[in-house]
């Protein structure tokens, strides 16, 4: 603690405690960092502003002057010896490991692209002078759906949203109805509801607390975004009997009725691909969206500004320096922008550059290296994109044949013609079907081939 007063050195001790406090925090900020990328940065920064500090400081009076440009050289002393010690990891670890294929992108930690045009289409969507019927997220497995919905908050433009996020995955929601899915979306909304109730015990009471909710949100300009990941599983669960399917009568009525709640639907189907269940006649009027795959621009955005759109200022414009264009223009090409494919490739690139090349430069011998991996390292994934999903007869065969050819005709059955097309498994090129993602025709010949 320091004294404050209005006579001598006394006058100078307020602004002496700003300027600790302001060290004190960004030395937490340091030590939370959650890569070298952004440790490095606030090092550097906080070096700078303690340099700028002590030539301020000789013109406090004695004992602040000469007391506190000793402590300052001392901490930047510590500031410098932290800046060495994070050189030497990042020499160790050589480049930073900072594409993650395997879970939800987060943008202040991974290598993200902000999904402007699909977000844009929402946002159109949601503040339509005609109201929002409500979105079905569309796009294949792995396009990035969830990524989207992690990051929904920081990607909208408008401020007026509160966001709820569901993952039909979990199974506190799809084990049983009212006190998994029920309970847990009522958990979920009462902290925008601003009301006192109880639990529902069914649907019926379920929607008075949606049109409750909604009037508040109504007094408060305010809207709210239920977005239900994996929506499939609501359709297994009402196929099977485990949920009731009056619940899509009670979200089409909270549709009509309450539209400062807009429920967004994330999946790899679109409502009407759906057998069983007729969403159709319950929820026809969603609008559909659709994830596509990476254009060239926004792998080249991934991999070598992977923090462009980052809420840490102090990175943004950092330049991953590995990348050429010829390097990005083969990942590109072998993975036709699948975003799951270019973080993996682009993850396993880092992996052997790192053990066979001091972090300093990668080639293509090196990359071929790193695309041949992804064949292996993945191989759940590519089965399940080509073979489980492949469900009609005769499928999965007439994909296996490209293990051999690189080109086949068209299969006579048009239900597999049209789930190949659906499924982003080919490409149509002079009249013959193609692999769409070259990757995949490794994997096949890899295991198949």
């Amino acid at each position: 603690k320091m004294p404050e007063g209005s006579d001598g050195f006394l006058t100078g001790t307020k602004l002496i405690k700003d300027k600790i406090y302001k060290i004190s925090e960004a030395q937490l900020r340091i030590d939370n960092s959650l890569n070298n990328i952004l440790k490095k940065e606030r090092i550097v920064r906080l070096i700078k502003d303690m340099e700028a500090d002590i030539h301020s400081l000789r013109g406090f009076k004695y004992p602040l002057d000469t007391e506190f440009v000793k402590a300052y050289k001392k901490w930047l002393e510590i500031a410098n010896e932290q800046m060495i010690e994070c050189d030497k990891t990042t020499k160790k670890e050589k480049i930073s490991q900072i594409y993650n294929a395997g879970e939800a992108v987060k943008r202040d930690k991974d290598a993200f692209v902000n999904r402007t045009s699909v977000v844009k289409e929402m946002e159109d969507c949601i503040t339509s002078e005609a109201g929002c019927s409500g979105i079905v997220l569309y796009g294949r497995r792995r396009v990035g759906k969830t990524t989207i919905f992690y990051n929904l908050d920081q990607s909208l433009e408008n401020t007026f949203y509160n966001i709820i996020y569901v993952d039909m995955q979990e199974s506190r929601y799809n084990s049983t109805f009212i006190n998994g899915f029920i309970f847990g979306l009522y958990e979920k909304i009462m902290p925008f509801a601003d009301i006192e109730t109880s639990k529902p015990n069914n649907v019926q009471e379920f929607y008075e607390l949606i049109k409750k909710c909604n009037s508040n949100l109504i007094s408060k300009n305010r809207y709210l975004l239920i977005c239900i990941d994996e929506f499939e599983f609501i359709h297994m669960k009402i196929d099977d009997g485990t949920f009731e399917i009056d619940l899509l009568s009670t979200i089409r009525l909270s549709v009509q009725n309450c539209r400062n709640i807009i429920w967004i639907f994330g999946g790899s189907h679109k409502i009407t691909e759906l057998e069983g269940v007729n969403w159709t006649s319950y929820l026809i009027s969603l609008k559909t969206i659709e994830v596509p795959f990476f254009t060239l621009d926004e792998v080249r955005t991934l991999l070598v500004k992977p923090y462009k759109f980052s809420g840490i200022n102090e990175i943004k414009d950092t330049k991953i320096e590995i990348w050429n264009d010829e390097l990005i223009d083969i990942i590109y090409k072998e993975t036709a922008g699948w975003p799951f494919f270019v973080q993996e490739v682009a993850n396993k690139a880092i992996v052997f550059l790192n053990e066979n090349n001091n972090g300093e430069v990668l080639n293509k011998d090196l990359l071929e290296m790193a695309l041949e991996k992804v064949t292996e390292s993945v191989y759940n994934n590519f089965n399940q994109l080509l073979n489980e999903e492949s469900k009609i007869e005769g499928e999965w065969d007439y994909i296996l044949n490209f293990s051999e050819n690189k080109f086949q005709n068209k299969p006579s059955n048009y239900k597999i013609r049209e789930s190949l097309k659906r499924r982003y498994i080919v490409d149509e090129v002079n009249g013959k079907y193609k692999l769409k993602v070259p990757l995949m025709e490794r994997w096949l010949k890899c295991y198949f081939g």
